[in-house]
């Protein structure tokens, strides 16, 4: 039986499609090929992609790394603690 590919969840934030993709950036590094994950909804009102993975797996991977619970809470208030400074 083949292996399923993985593939990634929705956006966390808007439930629209996500994709996978490799590029290539000459403004960042030359000739630097990584893969990057990101959300494809063009009414997304939060730009967020992963970016810098040598994998496809591991783009998706980080992609679809979700926080819950007590971690969750962690984040948030780490976050809100950097915004106050």
């Amino acid at each position: 039986m083949a292996k399923e590919k993985l593939k990634p969840l929705p956006c966390p934030f808007c439930g629209g499609k996500a994709d996978s993709h490799y590029y290539t950036s000459e403004w960042w590094a030359e000739d630097k090929k990584e893969y990057q994950v990101e959300c494809r909804n063009e009414e997304c009102e939060v730009f967020v992609r992963t970016h810098g993975f040598a994998t496809e797996i591991g783009a998706i991977k980080a992609w679809n790394r979700r926080v819950e619970g007590a971690e969750y809470v962690k984040m948030l208030n780490n976050v809100v603690i950097r915004e106050l400074r």
